[in-house]
């Protein structure tokens, strides 16, 4: 049996079905793996914040969360190479005219998701822009 911690907050990544299992492809890709290790998997929930605690304490085995590896994240633990390359973009309305440059979001209230490296990102690059 493997354990494998997953936030399923994230689809079509990770999430929750109607049944209340957890499904999506971060999940198809655990299952797949399990099956050529001859394994089950067991699916824990928690939320992102919590992934790291709960590999730390044992509380799972594996994270299969769509986390990507930062400097911090790399200090704690261990990553394997690389699953998939995804892109960040800025969403905003149309009417909005905003572009992805310093310049353009002074001033604008931007969203990301805390502890995720979109947030590193836009404070590095876009918060001393006001």
């Amino acid at each position: 049996t493997i354990r494998v911690g997953v936030d399923p907050t994230y689809p079509p990544f990770e999430s929750v079905a109607k049944d209340g299992t957890v499904e999506g492809f971060d999940v198809d890709l655990g299952n797949a793996l399990c099956a050529k290790l001859k394994a089950k998997c067991v699916w824990v929930q928690s939320s992102f914040d919590g992934l790291i605690p709960g590999l730390q304490s044992r509380k799972f085995d594996v994270i299969l969360s769509s986390m990507a590896a930062n400097e911090k994240r790399r200090q704690q633990i261990d990553f394997t190479a690389r699953l998939y390359r995804n892109q960040t973009r800025l969403i905003a309305k149309e009417s909005a005219h905003l572009l992805p440059e310093a310049s353009k979001l002074a001033g604008k209230r931007v969203a990301v998701e805390q502890g995720t490296v979109q947030e590193t990102y836009a404070r590095q690059k876009w918060a001393a822009s006001g």
